[in-house]
Formats: C-alpha cells, structure tokens, sequence
C-alpha cells in the first residue's frame, strides 16, 4: 500500500499529512493526533511513514467485493494469505481466485512456519555480516551493466546510421537520375509556359512587322532593325517549338520505370531482418548448473515447449501434462486427458493446446489460467502418434505409428480430416521446410526421408542412408533457411533441402541415439543416452564440438528447448526437468 502520501484519519486534519499509523486502531495519525494517542494508548503499535512498510500487517483481505474479511486462509502455491472468499467455489465477482490452489487454514502451517522463522533468522544474521559488501558488488554490478548498456546501444545507432546513409544516398542517386532524363529529355513546366507566351509573340510580330513594310524609314533605320530582330527572334522561338514537337511527342511515349530485382530485393529484406541480433557472447554449455529441478512426473519426459504468456508445458510417460508457474515453476496445472504417453506438445497460433499421445489421438485444449477445456478430439491414427506441427497456414500434420501422416485442414475454428498419405514404415517426425513442402523420415531399413509437395500432395524427393532416427525420440530443426538438421544413431545429419541432397553426416563420439535438440545463437545444443549435454558450433555446413556437460541426467536426455534468456530446459528418462 501507498502510505507515503495518506491524510490524517481525523476529520479536523483531514487534510494534513499523515505521518505514523496505528495497527491496532487502523487509522493515520498526523502529528497532533499521534502525541494524543500515544497519551492514551501508550501500548499501541504506531508505525512511523517515512520508514520501510513492508512489515506492516492489516489482518483483512483488501480486494474488492471481499469486504475487508479476515485472512484465514494460506495459498501454498502462491505463497500468501487468503481470505475465505479468495477460496471460495464460486468462481465469479473476484471470489474463488485461489480454490484451485493448495490452500489450507493458517492454524495448520503455525508451525511449518514457526520453525522456518528461526532458520531464517539465522540466515538473515549470517547475511548481515557481508551485506554491505553485497550492495556494493551489486550498485558496480549494476554500474558496469548500464555502461555496457549504454554501448551496445551504441553500437547498434551507429550501424543502423550507416546503413541509412548508404540508403539515403542511393536514393538521392536515383531521385537526380530521374531529374536527369525528364529535364533533358521531355518538355518542362518552363517550355509548357514559354509556349503559352507564343501566340501573343506571333500577334504583336505580325503587327509590328506589317507596319514596317508598309512604313519603311531610313530615317529611323535602328529602331526599324530592331523590330526585324524581334520578329526573326519570335520566329526562332516558334519554329523550335514546332520542330521540336514531333521529338516532345515521340519522347513522351518512352516510359522509364523503376526497376526493382526481385530476388536481390527479397534477399536484401531478408538479410537486413537477420543481418544483426543480440546474442549471448561466449555460452557455455559446461558451465551452467541446474538452477531449478522439476520432479513432478512419474514417468519419462518426452515433451516441452513454452506457451505464448511465458509458460512451460511438459509431456510424459506417466499420461500427464503439466503447466507450469513462470515464477516458481511448481504446477499451475495438470492436465489427464490422455491414456497413453504424451510425446508431442505444441501451441497453435490460436491459442490452443495441442498434443498426441500413444493413445492414438490428438487432443486440443483451451488453456485459460488455471482451467482448461478440452475443445476437440481428433482420432484418425490406428497407432501412437508422435509427433504434430502446425502449418504456416494453420493446417495441422500428425504422423504415426500407423505408417502414415495425416492433414488436417482449419474450417470454422476446428480441424477436419483432410488428407492421408501412407508412409510403407513407420512415419517417425516431420517439419515443414517450405511454404508449400515438409520433410518426414520413416523407419526403414535404408534410413529413408522423403519431401512431399503439399499443393500437389505427392512426394517430391527422397534421400537414403541418412542418419538413422531413433523411433519417437529425434526431433528435425532448420539450422538456416536450406539446411536441415537430423539427428540419429550415433550421427548428425545435414540435408540441402532445396537440393536434396545429404551434405555431410557428423560422428558424435560417446552416443548411441542422439534425441533432442535446440539452437542457441550459433550453437546446436544436442543430447542423447549418454547422459551428456553437447554444445556444438555451427560454421556454414558444419558442425564443431565446443563444448559439452556431463551427467545431465540420470536417463536419456529426450527433449531441449531454448527458453531465449540464455538457459535451455532438458527432460529426460530419470522423469525430471532441469532448467540450465
């Protein structure tokens, strides 16, 4: 609460500055008022404004509609004292907001809490010692971060001023080209406006010249000469607009126009969108350190991604998906809508939750806070389904156990079954690599992936003897706008997927299956069941080990994912998550 600017509680000083407060009697005490009370209440708690109100304590909720109610209640999730209203069921009118929570009666944590005060009393006391060594490391730690600040913004003014001034200058190039050829070449406002002059010229030289040949003086011989100037000076003026006419007219069926190279256009706004980004300098991946671990499945990690409001969603063995606090990380929701392992999780750009299970189906979810409602379930797969992506046209493609992948197209806020194309082997992982194209690998014994054409629906191209993909567990991901990164048996494969061709295959020593993976500025992140966690640097079309962290995990590392602040998210076998 806001106290530094409260008014006396007296209607007699309402208007003068409050300057203490009193707990017991809930009122704000100006200066007259205070060493009144204090004469009368001398065992009240006064608390004085101007200093730290961080433990001042009204034992009554302050939200609206909950009408000042005793705080009786303790949300474990969230950490804090709640009225009865704050858990009530109804859900509506501001009531209900923690129902869903862990909650219980504050009687049943006075001791959980009694004990935790001394430890952090003594916490506090050994923190005492070094505090302001701390907060001296911390106004340099914060010295030295605006500084550097300050230069990378620097740096960023400048280039973008360079670019300017090469822009600005072709275009002034341009513009005075243009100036060039219209004032050379085509008629002026100038001689448009001159011409108009021509008539009056031609009248007033007829005039003149007809007067002189019928009145021709030697006597006044300068003055006649001059009126035959001006009338073969006219005469000039008017023949060159009339022998010029036929070049204006000519002139003005040229057409210029500006020319724009398409593909060096696309590809300069291309790479002025990827020319420059702010990157993490010098990452790691051998000195980070778990910074939290999630231990709330019971069974194997298979997916994670994050939701659009911060996030992250987990999937598992054990049938469940979890939706997490962005804060504390400790659930904010579970979701048992499916019977078989979740392997595949993914937000569409509707909002909605998506993921496949062994179960054979896809479910939709619509995710609001703490609630969900399963809004669609789509069961056209005879077997597990391992992996859905969403389409750049919002299109869904889920690809199975059952040798096949199947497109679902969007009418009406749903999905319905669109096409299916049989697959011979089992369709393991897919990703779309072009507007109209993705990739799918199957598992057969050539380690075969196929691109498909998704306007024409027929296969475009195959390729045999790529890295060999490991079931469920790989995961593809585009390392740049034509190269392909696959991830196998005891290999990396990249793949020219406008060439089609296999680039080159990468040994990692140490792994039989390599599973997840995730980018990192210009770093592949790779794990696999080896328990470790690879860093490798991407130069052009290769790959170059750098760095890697050791006993991850306890299991096969499955899934990594970028979290875009410097850490990575890895689940794995041993049912946990670790945020690096």
């Amino acid at each position: 609460m806001d106290d530094k600017n409260k008014k006396c509680s007296s209607n007699k000083h309402k208007d003068i500055d409050a300057i203490s407060y009193c707990i017991n009697c809930k009122l704000y005490l100006c200066n007259k008022c205070q060493k009144m009370h204090s004469e009368f209440y001398e065992n009240h708690n006064l608390t004085i404004l101007d200093k730290d109100l961080s433990h001042c304590f009204i034992n009554e909720c302050t939200k609206e509609n909950h009408n000042k109610t005793k705080l009786e209640f303790f949300c474990k999730d969230h950490n804090i004292l709640c009225c009865a209203y704050c858990v009530n069921k109804i859900n509506e009118f501001g009531y209900g907001e923690h129902y869903n929570c862990d909650f219980t009666h504050i009687k049943d944590i006075k001791e959980e809490k009694k004990n935790k005060l001394k430890e952090s009393i003594d916490l506090l006391q050994e923190l005492s010692k070094n505090i302001d060594n701390i907060i001296n490391e911390l106004k340099t730690i914060n010295e030295n971060t605006t500084r550097d600040k300050e230069e990378l913004k620097k740096k960023i003014q400048e280039t973008f001023t360079k670019i300017r001034t090469i822009l600005n200058e072709k275009e002034d190039k341009l513009l005075s080209k243009v100036d060039e050829i219209y004032n050379n070449s085509y008629l002026t406002d100038e001689i448009v406006k001159s011409s108009e002059k021509l008539p009056n010229k031609i009248k007033l030289s007829l005039e003149k010249g007809n007067i002189l040949q019928k009145d021709w003086n030697e006597n006044d011989l300068a003055n006649y000469l001059d009126i035959c100037l001006y009338v073969e000076n006219n005469l000039k003026e008017v023949n060159k607009i009339k022998n010029n006419f036929e070049i204006y007219k000519s002139a003005s069926k040229t057409k210029f126009n500006f020319y724009l190279n398409a593909d060096t256009y696309k590809s300069l706004i291309l790479s002025l969108d990827n020319f420059a980004n702010i990157l993490i300098e010098d990452y790691d991946i051998k000195s980070k350190k778990p910074i939290q671990t999630l231990n709330n499945h019971t069974g194997t990690v298979w997916c994670l991604t994050f939701m659009k409001d911060g996030r992250l969603v987990s999937g598992s063995e054990d049938t469940s998906i979890i939706i997490y606090n962005k804060i504390t990380y400790q659930p904010d929701l579970v979701i048992k809508e499916h019977i078989g392992p979740v392997y595949c999780i993914v937000q569409l750009s509707s909002g909605l939750l998506a993921s496949c299970s062994k179960d054979n189906t896809i479910k939709l979810f619509n995710i609001k806070r703490n609630e969900y409602e399963l809004k669609q379930k789509l069961k056209y797969h005879e077997k597990a389904v391992f992996k859905i992506i969403e389409l750049k046209n919002t299109n869904l493609i889920s690809c199975s156990d059952d040798c096949s992948f199947i497109i679902y197209s969007k009418q009406n806020n749903e999905y319905k079954f669109d096409f299916k194309n049989s697959t011979d082997k089992r369709c393991s992982s897919v990703i779309q690599t072009k507007d109209n194209e993705i990739c799918y690998s199957i598992w057969d014994s050539h380690n075969t992936i196929y691109f498909f054409d998704l306007t024409k629906r027929k296969i475009k191209a195959s390729l045999k003897e790529i890295t060999k993909c490991n079931n469920q567990r790989e995961l593809f991901i585009m390392i740049s706008e034509d190269l392909l990164l696959i991830p196998g048996e005891k290999e990396l494969s990249i793949i020219n997927v406008n060439e089609y061709k296999l680039v080159r295959k990468i040994k990692v020593p140490d792994s039989e299956w390599l599973c997840g993976i995730c980018r990192i500025n210009n770093n592949m992140i790779v794990t696999g069941d080896d328990s470790k966690i690879k860093q490798w640097k991407i130069e052009k079309d290769n790959l170059f080990l750098v760095s890697q962290k050791d006993n991850a995990h306890k299991g096969w590392i499955n899934v990594l994912l970028n979290c875009g602040n410097g850490h990575i998210v890895s689940g794995s076998d041993d049912n946990t998550i670790k945020i690096w």
